[in-house]
């Protein structure tokens, strides 16, 4: 059994499934995370190293090129850069695409490590950085206060940063701004010449005795201590005990200097209103939702602000607003997308029941994809909603297919259920082949490497699930809604057209029926005029409608005729002599006027036709039944015989005119 007869046939659960992809891609919507861009890690590695005071020759020969023998030999490695200036060496390490970048980042990590000792020792230990398009920080908090900016610096670091670094998804909160303290060491100059001391003296005084290291090891039984020399500073006192000059002279350095505690000068200004204040950098974990991860982030500070209500805490700017006007304006546009596209169909075909059934494969094949994106981490951004704006136009093509090639089998005579069926079946392998056509252009994005193929990844994969989405749905839901909708008509399966006879562009056109060339024989009664005709019948009258205006064959029983209807016939039926003598109903019993004279194409004539008009021709009424002396037929009357025109000949019918005829059993 095909895919396409399982579906149909076993439409509950064919629609079960339908309704599980609609749960299924609710959740996942929810539960996918929403960024700007892709989560693109570059492969790349900065290593900077601090040389204070070397000179830029200096930091070339002692720091750039030790650190570059260190991890030369790093697997995957590409492209080894470094960049020298007065007291700063920048290393840039570019590797391969398709590199475990965590895996790489350990390995420098402990290469820098084993070539700490090569460096000098005033050298900083090395920085490792990585470069990542999305490690931009996504909120920016602003505090201010009217007090002293030390107190508000001291608050921010050790509280308000560690509230939000427990937030989940927040990497790391720097603050920026802070005022930093230093001791400044001003020397009298007349002094410091008196003792005969320099400034370089005073330099180096003040550095020697600032210094912690290693002082050796110290063996206690079987255990083995390690000894630390701890003289640092730790206050201002300690520094002005600092011994100045000669050994032995008992200068200190009170004695030729004034030592102070204050604030440094700022590296960075951090202002809010024109007014001083304290910056909170907030950056996020990589994969992170950016707009469930800001939503925690202005709670966190509604919580601080009540509980410090004499600092302002402002967000200042947050990546999230941008991320939802983007992905907002993305979701406009597919929904107008949409919506252009329904109005498309629905004035082509004409059928606003189709038009919506055709319609709904877009939302259906939408959050499908949106299941079978999670499934590959593809994250909501602003390439994976372009992707699926663009396959909008595509979703529809597929379940267009499928509606015409069942309305042809229908027009053929095949029931309803085997004419989708056999029609889903025969246009399946082109819908895939056109398909595959559309993947195969996206599809090798995937494998593509590069810069590139990172970033444009997520939008093919858009366009390849939903479009593959769209495919399965035409195969197994548009037969079931065609099926099932046409079964609701009424008739058996009528085709797109909403009514016989209106325009459309798949309505169903009528097989013709040939044109009666000769009369039956056929003993006709003559009945009474003051006499109802049902009163001489033995069988009921049965006039079905007639759908081909130029059939002469009736149809099958209807439930009621209405007495306004008639219907076209040849010039060549002739009236019964019968007919014709028969006299004239009155007007009050047979209707309210006699008209005996040819009626117009497309006069509607409520009158009963009773007597003879000119020609001798009687009015017939809609569906084939000849009125016979003035009598009314209505549906339903027990009588029996079968109605069916007399004619005497084959001739053309000239045109539309209204004739009459008369009941004939």
């Amino acid at each position: 059994m095909s895919l396409v007869r399982a579906a149909t046939t076993r439409p509950v659960t064919t629609i079960a499934s339908v309704l599980a992809i609609v749960l299924l891609g609710s959740v996942s919507l929810g539960r996918t995370p929403v960024s700007l861009l892709p989560d693109v890690q570059l492969p790349v590695l900065t290593i900077r190293t601090l040389y204070t005071g070397a000179a830029a020759e200096e930091v070339s020969r002692f720091i750039a090129e030790p650190v570059e023998e260190s991890i030369a030999a790093t697997p995957g490695l590409v492209e080894l850069r470094s960049v020298s200036r007065n007291g700063e060496a920048t290393t840039t390490a570019r590797f391969a695409w398709g590199t475990d970048m965590q895996t790489t980042l350990l390995n420098v990590r402990e290469r820098l490590d084993n070539a700490r000792s090569q460096l000098p020792e005033r050298a900083d230990r090395p920085t490792l950085l990585t470069s990542d398009p999305g490690e931009r920080p996504i909120a920016v908090l602003s505090m201010s206060i009217a007090g002293d900016m030390r107190q508000l610096a001291r608050t921010a670091e050790d509280v308000h940063s560690r509230r939000l670094e427990q937030i989940a998804g927040v990497a790391s909160v720097a603050v920026v701004g802070a005022p930093e303290d230093e001791v400044r060491v001003e020397v009298d100059p007349a002094r410091m010449r008196a003792l005969g001391l320099t400034p370089n003296d005073v330099s180096l005084a003040i550095r020697a005795a600032n210094v912690s290291g290693v002082g050796g090891t110290i063996r206690r039984g079987q255990f083995r201590f390690s000894v630390r020399t701890l003289t640092e500073f730790r206050s201002p006192d300690e520094i002005r005990d600092v011994p100045v000059g000669p050994v032995g002279a008992g200068i200190t350095l009170k004695d030729l200097a004034t030592v102070t505690t204050t604030i440094a000068d700022p590296k960075t200004l951090t202002r809010f209103d024109s007014k001083p204040a304290v910056g909170l950098v907030v950056y996020q974990d990589a994969g992170a939702n950016t707009v469930s991860v800001t939503k925690e982030i202005t709670g966190v500070v509604d919580q601080l602000t009540q509980e410090f209500p004499a600092i302002g805490l402002t967000v200042v700017a947050a990546q999230a607003n941008f991320v939802v006007d983007a992905l907002s304006n993305l979701g406009q546009e597919i929904v107008i997308g949409g919506i252009l596209s329904l109005g498309l169909i629905l004035l082509f075909l004409r059928d606003w029941k189709m038009s919506l059934a055709i319609g709904a494969m877009i939302p259906l094949s939408v959050l499908l994809a949106l299941v079978l994106l999670q499934g590959m981490n593809v994250t909501i951004n602003v390439l994976s909603l372009g992707g699926l704006a663009l396959g909008v136009g595509l979703l529809v093509d597929n379940a267009i297919v499928v509606a015409e090639a069942s309305a042809r089998k229908r027009e053929e005579g095949m029931p309803l259920l085997e004419a989708t069926i056999e029609a889903t079946e025969e246009v399946s392998g082109p819908l895939i082949a056109g398909t595959l056509t559309t993947l195969l252009v996206f599809g090798p994005i995937i494998f593509v490497r590069g810069l590139a193929a990172a970033l444009f990844r997520d939008l093919s994969l858009s366009v390849v699930m939903s479009v593959g989405a769209s495919l399965i749905l035409a195969l197994t839901l548009m037969p079931v809604m065609i099926v099932g909708r046409r079964r609701g008509t009424g008739d058996g399966g009528r085709e797109l057209g909403s009514a016989p006879g209106e325009g459309g562009a798949l309505k169903a056109r009528p097989t013709p029926v040939p044109r009666a060339t000769r009369a039956l024989p056929s003993p006709v009664p003559r009945l009474p005029s003051d006499r109802p005709l049902a009163s001489h019948a033995p069988r009921p009258l049965v006039v079905p409608p007639i759908r081909p205006r130029h059939a002469l064959v009736p149809a099958q029983p209807r439930a009621r005729l209405h007495r306004r209807h008639r219907l076209r016939c040849p010039d060549s039926v002739r009236h019964r002599p019968h007919a014709t003598r028969d006299p004239a109903p009155s007007r009050r019993r047979h209707g309210r006027g006699v008209d005996a004279s040819p009626r117009r194409d497309g006069d509607r004539g409520d009158g009963a036709a009773g007597g003879a008009g000119r020609a001798g021709r009687p009015i017939v009424r809609r569906g084939g039944g000849v009125l016979a002396g003035g009598h009314r037929h209505r549906r339903g009357d027990p009588r029996g015989g079968r109605a069916r025109f007399v004619g005497d000949g084959a001739a053309a019918h000239p045109g539309p005119r209204w004739c009459r005829g008369d009941y004939v059993r």
